[in-house]
């Protein structure tokens, strides 16, 4: 269990133990409550405001930044999913066998979707890697997908039309940031990092009362 979670386990380190910072330090957030993956759009701000530094730090921790998603590459692997979708196990949607997955009217939550490697789009439901090489092959082909890129994508024409609007339509919206933030699991074994996300703000201080002052009697009233 430890070795496939590891990418989250080393990621949690790093915020607790104050080796991540500022920006990097909220992406690192979002990535832990979400189960290592998020949509590009949620912290779009925060990637065009990394400086080349902070980049390349949150790559030392394996944080994947595509065209669409920010992931940690190693929660899609195997044993990482099936640890994952141990902990959703109660929640009941789940994913079709083909590439792209309508959702139901309840979403499911960001968790689940990760523990299946996959990310919403719109009313679907597609794999993250999936739509990193739709991006990538959209762009050599400028727009244009042939046969093999369907075939290798495990798409159709119809559904590539329909991924591809409502990437458009969800590139297009403002995310709301506290409803996208993704409630811990009491279950997982990353449930105790959400106490950080909520940092108590300054104390306020006490009012300090001044000093009453006091008259002198007039004379001949003593």
């Amino acid at each position: 269990a430890g070795r496939a979670l590891k990418p989250l386990a080393r990621l949690k380190g790093a915020v607790e133990s104050g080796a991540l910072k500022g920006l990097p330090r909220g992406i690192a957030f979002r990535l832990i409550e979400a189960g290592g993956v998020i949509d590009r759009r949620a912290v779009e701000r925060d990637l065009a405001a990394l400086s080349q530094v902070e980049r390349r730090t949150l790559r030392t921790f394996a944080v994947r930044m595509g065209s669409h998603s920010v992931w940690l590459p190693g929660v899609l692997k195997p044993r990482a999913r099936a640890l994952a979708q141990a902990f959703i196990a109660r929640e009941p949607f789940r994913p079709g066998a083909t590439a792209l997955t309508a959702l139901p009217g309840m979403p499911p939550s960001p968790r689940l979707l990760s523990a299946f490697g996959l990310r919403t789009v719109g009313k679907f439901a597609a794999g993250v890697e999936m739509l990193e090489s739709l991006a990538e092959r959209q762009a050599a082909g400028k727009g244009v997908l042939i046969e093999a890129d369907l075939a290798a994508l495990g798409i159709s024409l119809d559904e590539a039309k329909a991924l591809t609007a409502a990437l458009k339509a969800t590139r297009a919206q403002k995310p709301d940031r506290d409803e996208e933030r993704a409630r811990p699991v009491k279950d997982s074994p990353f449930a105790a990092l959400s106490a950080l996300t909520a940092q108590p703000g300054p104390a306020a201080r006490p009012k300090r009362r001044r000093p009453r002052r006091v008259r002198p009697a007039a004379p001949g009233n003593a």
